[in-house]
């Protein structure tokens, strides 16, 4: 089954369970994410792409908040177009796609505004490095799996509707550096992604 299948079909289901059980909720969430790869030698946060996802949640009222988890697609990666690498005037990216399973919890700081920390595992469904005409071949393969640190804030413009921005921090090396150099802050090279989001709630709030 294709990765699209597979959100959707997970779409369904968990929209299913939100909307019929007691108190736990489902939402769809859909955005754009800004990113950069530590350790590539680019700098910035100037590759563009979007994300979309699925998840369920449940109310913790004695602790002002709530659990969710869900799962969600995401590209990250980085990009240096020929208008910023001057010298050689190429068109360099690292295009990385990956299936998440998130876990938030969320705590409610203000009447509208919750706190988000959490963590997600990702598989990597679909890669690409190279230039605008053609991929680099013989570089180092990219690890399947990414376990990411996640934090961040929403603000609610609905008792239904959310916007919200979470940073997404690599844990797990997404590949060794070109020349194997490793210590024990520099391990690897590190997605860093920041997610701009919308969300719809169903079910219990």
């Amino acid at each position: 089954m294709r990765p699209f299948n597979k959100l959707l079909f997970l779409f369904s289901f968990l929209v299913c369970i939100g909307s019929h059980a007691q108190d736990f909720g489902a939402s769809i969430n859909l955005g754009l994410t800004t990113s950069q790869v530590f350790g590539d030698n680019q700098g910035g946060f100037n590759k563009a792409g979007v994300h979309a996802g699925v998840f369920v949640d449940r109310a913790l009222k004695s602790m002002n908040g709530k659990i969710e988890f869900g799962l969600q697609f995401s590209q990250k990666g980085s990009r240096m177009s020929a208008d910023i690498r001057e010298k050689t005037g190429q068109d360099y990216k690292i295009q990385l796609a990956y299936l998440e399973i998130p876990f938030h919890y969320r705590l409610k700081i203000y009447p509208r505004v919750e706190a988000i920390g959490g963590l997600s595992a990702g598989i990597l469904v679909s890669e690409y490095e190279g230039d605008a005409d053609e991929a680099y071949p013989g570089f180092l393969p990219f690890n399947p799996l990414e376990i990411a640190g996640r934090l961040g804030v929403s603000y609610e413009l609905s008792s239904s509707s959310k916007i919200s921005a979470i940073l997404s921090q690599s844990l797990s090396p997404i590949r060794s550096h070109a020349f194997g150099a490793t210590n024990r802050l520099n391990y690897g090279m590190l997605n860093n992604v920041i997610e701009f989001g919308y969300s719809y709630h169903f079910g219990t709030p």
